[in-house]
C-alpha cells in the first residue's frame, strides 16, 4: 500500500521469543536483553544502522521509509500452545498473547475462494500490489482498504491513528463473506462497531486467539481513543457507502 505522506513508514512486527520460564527472568530483563540486540545488530554494517527505540512493550528498529516492532516474549507454560507472555513497562505481570494464534484466526475468517483481482479495483481504492502476494483475499483487501483511509483521514495527526490491530480484528469479525469488494467494504464498515463491547465502562476487544488480551486496553488510559475511533468510523462509512452512489451514475 502506497504511504500517505513522504515521512509513513513500512511497518513490520516481529516477535523476539526466548524460550524460558517465566521464573527464570523478569519482564525489565528480558525487555533489556531484547534491547541489546537490537543495538549490537543496529551497529553492525550489515543493518544499514537503524535507529533503535524502546517504547512500552517493544523495541523499534527505524530506517528511511521502514520501521520494525520487535516484541519481548516468552512461552505462556500454563495455557500452552503458541500462547506467549509478553512484557510492558507500565504493567507490573506478564501480559498474556498469541500473534500465531491471531494469524490463523485471521486466515479462517477470510475464507477458501473469496478473492478479489481487479486491477481496476486497485487503482479506485489506490492500493498497490505487492509483489510476492499476487492475490489477497477481499478480507484483505477490506482491511487494507479501511487502514488507507485511517491513514489519510488522520494524515496531519497520525499519533490519533486508531491501532491496526483494532481495524484488522474488527473487521474480520464483521466480514460476512462474498467476492464483492466493494459490498463487503460497505457491509463491513455498517457492523464493525458491533463487535466492540462496554464493560464497567471499558471497551473490550478480546484477542480471538487469546481472549486474556484486550486490543482495545489502551483506550482506558489513553484521553479520546475512542471518539477518535469512532470518528473515523463515521468518516469511513461516508467515504465507502458513496461508492454506491458513483457506481449508480
Amino acid at each position: 500500500m502506497r504511504n500517505v505522506n513522504r515521512n509513513d513508514d513500512i511497518d513490520i512486527d516481529l516477535v523476539a521469543m526466548r524460550d524460558i520460564a517465566r521464573t527464570s527472568i523478569t519482564q525489565e530483563q528480558l525487555k533489556v536483553e531484547v534491547g541489546a540486540a537490537a543495538h549490537t545488530y543496529a551497529r553492525r554494517a550489515v543493518s544499514g544502522h537503524p535507529k533503535v527505540e524502546e517504547s512500552s512493550r517493544c523495541w523499534t528498529l527505524t530506517w528511511p521509509g521502514m520501521h520494525v516492532d520487535v516484541l519481548p516474549a516468552i512461552p505462556n507454560a500454563e495455557a500452552g500452545g503458541s500462547n506467549l507472555l509478553i512484557t510492558d513497562r507500565e504493567v507490573r505481570s506478564w501480559l498474556p498473547s498469541n500473534p500465531a494464534g491471531y494469524a490463523a484466526w485471521f486466515r479462517s475468517r477470510m475464507g477458501t475462494q473469496m478473492f478479489a483481482s481487479s486491477q481496476t479495483e486497485e487503482k479506485r481504492l489506490d492500493i498497490q500490489s505487492v509483489p510476492e502476494w499476487r492475490q489477497r483475499s477481499v478480507l484483505q483487501r477490506v482491511v487494507q482498504a479501511l487502514k488507507r483511509h485511517r491513514d489519510v483521514y488522520f494524515a496531519q495527526r497520525p499519533e490519533e491513528r486508531p491501532a491496526s490491530i483494532v481495524i484488522t480484528t474488527l473487521a474480520a469479525h464483521a466480514y460476512a463473506g462474498g467476492n464483492d469488494l466493494y459490498g463487503s467494504l460497505r457491509q463491513v464498515v455498517s457492523e464493525l462497531s458491533l463487535h466492540l463491547d462496554l464493560v464497567d465502562g471499558n471497551w473490550v476487544l478480546p484477542n480471538p486467539a487469546q481472549p486474556d488480551e484486550n486490543f482495545t486496553d489502551s483506550w482506558t488510559t489513553t484521553d479520546g481513543s475512542a471518539d477518535r475511533f469512532f470518528e473515523w468510523l463515521r468518516a469511513a462509512g461516508a467515504t465507502f457507502n458513496a461508492f454506491e452512489t458513483k457506481t449508480a451514475l
